[in-house]
């Protein structure tokens, strides 16, 4: 059901659909034709496109008088179709339907969902669940991301949703991809009504516990339900055997030159400070105009001589110049030191063989949560449908000061 339905009432809908038939019917003005097609066009796109509640609701007006007007013309059609039957009971007909229409609004407003509150009781049950572990993250298969935060207190991340269909290789994928800087991991999403969710789920070798379940609606067609994964201790990153990162200038030790884009110059950007050789921006994201920024490298480095600083009041991207093969999966590992508060991306750019850009992928946001030098570690993986494509590993600031440094790409067969 979209925003558009949810909001204007099927019976609103339906009398408005009718209506507008009934006026193309009647008609033979082109500019009536006009009109109509063009508010024909506005519903079915709020139908099929959805969107959020506050565009939707523009749409209520039109339809309450389409709807009106539907309730008029269906006993005028009907007499001058059939004069003999009809014609005496147009008023009869058209009050009846007026009351009809009133009646199904009201309905509707009366129909409430006794289980409304599920996100509440959902948030309760995990910030009450949170408050033993140090750092906690919610990974949200579902379109309730946003809320659920609010309500919990406890970070957030929306996943790839696409309704019900999540696999299970994408739940272990995401599992392993946050698992290094959380100490437990909640999962929350969509399941049917007519399932019953276990108290323990196996995701591959892990295994969750439930924290909350409880229907959506009140036909009881959909659950929400949270799981949680508490994170195994001790995974550090190991530096021994950096050499052999298939990122080459892996600790930022070899300079080049200072960065100058037509684009960035038109926008008021000039990059002064020397760039590490095997990395460029990207001017297509982030970099806005009057943006306080600095990018380049750092003496006060973390290992070695230099360290990648990154530093903006706006989002600033940074890519490896090599791509690499979507055929296999690696382990991604860096340190880092920044700002409290201070938030990074890791993604992907994936490409084409002949190197068209075809898309990019978020694979982990992190925000610094104190002073000192800390590891991250990932794994990057990717589907079949993904085999045909190459990659470039991405790091994105997006506000915040943070320097980077011993990045090591590695073949899955590398341990962390």
């Amino acid at each position: 059901m979209t925003p558009f339905l949810k909001i204007c009432f099927e019976a609103l809908f339906a009398g408005g659909c009718i209506g507008l038939a009934l006026i193309l019917f009647r008609s033979r003005d082109r500019k009536i034709w006009g009109v109509a097609i063009a508010i024909l066009l506005m519903m079915l796109g709020r139908i099929w496109f959805g969107g959020s509640s506050r565009y939707s609701i523009v749409m209520i007006l039109p339809l309450i008088c389409l709807a009106v007007m539907g309730c008029r013309l269906v006993p005028e059609t009907l007499a001058d179709l059939f004069p003999t039957v009809f014609r005496r009971y147009r008023v009869a007909i058209c009050r009846f339907l007026f009351l009809a229409l009133f009646f199904a609004c009201i309905g509707k407003v009366l129909h409430v969902n006794r289980y409304a509150d599920f996100l509440i009781r959902a948030s309760q049950a995990v910030r009450e669940d949170a408050v033993a572990y140090r750092a906690p993250l919610m990974l949200n298969f579902n379109s309730d991301a946003s809320r659920l935060e609010y309500y919990s207190g406890v970070p957030a991340i929306a996943c790839d949703y696409r309704g019900e269909e999540v696999t299970m290789w994408e739940l272990e994928d995401r599992l392993e991809s946050w698992s290094y800087f959380h100490d437990v991991l909640y999962l929350s999403r969509n399941i049917s009504g007519r399932e019953i969710p276990p108290e323990t789920w196996k995701i591959g070798d892990r295994e969750l516990t439930k924290v909350f379940s409880g229907y959506r609606n009140n036909r009881r067609s959909r659950q929400i339900v949270v799981y949680r994964y508490p994170v195994p201790s001790g995974q550090a990153v190991d530096r021994n055997n950096a050499a052999d990162s298939l990122i080459p200038n892996y600790g930022f030790e070899e300079k080049g030159s200072s960065f100058l884009d037509e684009e960035l110059v038109r926008r008021g950007l000039i990059l002064r400070q020397a760039l590490p050789v095997g990395w460029l921006p990207n001017p297509g994201q982030g970099y806005r105009a009057g943006g306080k920024m600095e990018l380049g490298l750092d003496e006060n480095a973390i290992a070695g001589k230099y360290s990648l600083r990154m530093k903006s009041d706006t989002p600033m991207t940074l890519m490896t110049d090599r791509m690499f093969s979507c055929q296999e999966n690696y382990a991604l590992q860096l340190l880092y030191r920044g700002e409290p508060g201070s938030r990074f991306h890791i993604m992907v750019y994936l490409y084409q063989a002949n190197g068209t850009f075809e898309r990019y992928r978020t694979e982990s946001v992190f925000t610094v949560q104190g002073d000192g030098v800390a590891p991250f570690q990932m794994r990057l993986t990717f589907p079949p449908e993904e085999y045909q494509f190459q990659f470039r590993v991405v790091l994105t600031l997006q506000e915040g000061d943070v320097s980077f440094d011993q990045i090591r790409l590695t073949p899955w067969s590398v341990e962390l």
